[in-house]
């Protein structure tokens, strides 16, 4: 199918959707995705060589990579509503026309811009101007303003894609892991010096249950054991001494290590195979990696201790919600981000009580502390929320906190069910509360 009619297609098939992620694949390579059962994502691979675009669905576990512009791309972008997608005419540059996620009649407009060509792949984001915002992997001769390039119309098939999509996914592995595959390498070495080393001991153990067995049974007793030697000959062995120490000596500390190295060789023996069997694990381990899923990976990454562990949050002056108190009955609210994730996931209060958030937009997360809450608590706590948008009008969604789970996007819930209110009018009592609220303390 040629790159025109698969624009087609995909434009059919994504068109009014919002994009729920973004995902940084790896250093060169983004996924839009348009649900949050991942069933549509929109694949951008900037490789210099194979530059690749196509519509795909993503069984994989996997999580974003992280860069400064990735920050800003979800920043301008994230939850926007997919316009229209095309290819323009005169060359092989894919246009996605998005709508900002906006409750303004106004919303934004942007493009983003996917310039397919070999050994010059760019992702660019432009406004309404076409003017250039931002640009990813792009090369010093990129312009601010999109210029006609080389006409090339490039042929795409499903196994292009997937083989496309697989080598990306193996890149990955070997970039967001790195720290794993590097202390795995080195694990394997440092068994190898330690097996090494074992050897050795076992070697000298062995060497000096021989020497103490050619004196016992051959030793000649008419040599002078007080004389200090380098060595002795007996029954053809030169044994090697310290002529610090007398012939007797010598003999007694032999037979030391004997009784020593009798004690020792089963634990040697058993120190190696326990030393070859950490080193096959850790071989295997390397190896399954390149066939592993992420979640797989991650499991070999808990056992050696390298998964990150998430720090805990303590609350702060930035995170710290507020609070309006309505005759007895708390109603706690997030501004940011991070009051948001403090509220919803942070702080410790009972699962019962109802969470507000506004339908289909960014708003402030507001808990109203109560298990049965009136109809005039439910209506104030979704007028607050509206208020964190700036909004007087709107449709709210509301459940209970047991209902709401985290995902990777800091602030960001999931919700397992819930119920709608619509506010046709947020009273002037409710904005003097919200405009008066106060931050949390001593809750």
């Amino acid at each position: 199918m040629f790159l025109s009619e698969y624009i087609g297609t995909i434009d059919k098939k994504i068109n009014g959707l919002f994009i729920e992620d973004i995902i940084q694949i790896n250093k060169q390579c983004l996924c839009l995705v348009l649900d949050h059962q991942k069933e549509k994502c929109l694949f951008f691979s900037l490789n210099k060589q194979k530059p690749a675009f196509f519509m795909f669905s993503i069984d994989y576990h996997l999580s974003s990579l992280d860069s400064t512009f990735l920050k800003r791309l979800k920043a301008k972008i994230f939850k926007a509503k997919l316009v229209s997608i095309k290819k323009k005419e005169d060359d092989n540059v894919i246009m996605l026309e998005l709508l900002e996620n906006s409750p303004y009649i106004l919303a934004k407009k942007y493009f983003l811009i996917f310039e397919q060509f070999s050994l010059k792949p760019n992702l660019i984001l432009l406004d309404e101007n076409l003017t250039k915002i931002m640009s990813f992997y792009a090369y010093k001769n990129t312009s601010e303003k999109i210029k006609g390039g080389v006409k090339e119309e490039i042929v795409v098939s499903d196994s292009f894609a997937y083989k496309q999509f697989y080598e990306e996914i193996h890149n990955r592995k070997f970039e967001k892991y790195a720290l794993l595959i590097k202390h795995l390498k080195n694990k394997i070495k440092a068994n190898e010096r330690k097996i090494e080393a074992i050897n050795l001991d076992h070697d000298n153990a062995l060497n000096n249950i021989k020497k103490a067995e050619i004196i016992e049974n051959n030793y000649p007793y008419d040599i002078n054991r007080k004389e200090k030697v380098n060595s002795i000959i007996i029954d053809g062995n030169i044994l090697p001494l310290d002529n610090k120490l007398s012939i007797q000596e010598n003999i007694d500390r032999i037979f030391s290590k004997r009784r020593k190295g009798l004690n020792e060789i089963k634990l040697y023996e058993q120190k190696i195979r326990t030393a070859i069997d950490e080193k096959k694990t850790m071989e295997d381990d390397l190896s399954r990696i390149e066939e592993c899923s992420e979640r797989e990976i991650e499991i070999i990454a808990k056992k050696y201790g390298l998964n990150k562990k998430e720090k805990e949050t303590v609350q702060t002056k930035q995170n710290t919600p507020y609070k309006i108190n309505i005759n007895g009955t708390i109603i706690l609210f997030g501004k940011n981000i991070e009051q948001n994730d403090f509220l919803s996931f942070v702080y410790k209060t009972d699962r019962e009580f109802f969470w507000f958030h506004v339908k289909d937009y960014s708003s402030g997360h507001v808990l109203l502390k109560t298990k049965k809450p009136t109809a005039k608590e439910i209506q104030i706590a979704a007028s607050i929320a509206l208020l964190t948008k700036k909004m007087l009008q709107g449709e709210v969604i509301y459940t209970k906190k047991k209902n709401i789970r985290r995902t990777k996007n800091k602030g960001e819930a999931l919700l397992k069910n819930y119920l709608v209110i619509k506010i046709h009018h947020v009273e002037k009592e409710v904005v003097e509360l919200y405009k008066n609220a106060k931050l949390m303390s001593g809750d």
